[in-house]
């Protein structure tokens, strides 16, 4: 069976069609952020380190937003349940892919960096303070 360019494009169109992620305009990312301004929702957008992209209208890909809305919640459950705050997402969210989206993306942060210096006062806290610091 032979296909020709325009036979071939148009295959590859109908599985993009059927087969893609799903987009979202300015227009419904505004109803999802609260916000109608599509200056403040561009801005919204950058802020959140989502990719615009341009095919026509520009449009972004859905499961970016859902993960930016989401990391704002998971965030404080990180600060007050750091060693339970993965189970505790888990058991709320409603989409399995944004869930394990959010949490690879937040693995390895930490919430909160130590700044407390330390002062040591003598040769035995110093040897020990080397001795358990690697």
């Amino acid at each position: 069976m032979h296909y020709n360019n325009e036979n071939t494009e148009n295959m590859i169109n109908l599985f993009f069609y059927f087969y893609h992620l799903p987009t979202l305009n300015f227009v419904q990312v505004g109803e999802r952020i609260n916000l109608k301004d599509y200056d403040a929702i561009k801005k919204w957008l950058i802020s959140k380190d989502i990719t615009i992209h341009k095919m026509g209208k520009p449009y972004v890909y859905e499961i970016d937003v859902d993960c930016a809305i989401d990391k704002v919640k998971v965030m404080e459950l990180k600060k007050q349940y750091p060693n339970d705050w993965i189970e505790l997402y888990r058991k709320i969210s409603k989409d399995e892919s944004v869930c394990e989206m959010v949490i690879h993306s937040l693995s390895g942060e930490e919430t909160s960096k130590p700044t407390t210096k330390i002062k040591l006062s003598n040769n035995i806290e110093n040897e020990l303070y080397k001795k358990y610091s690697k």
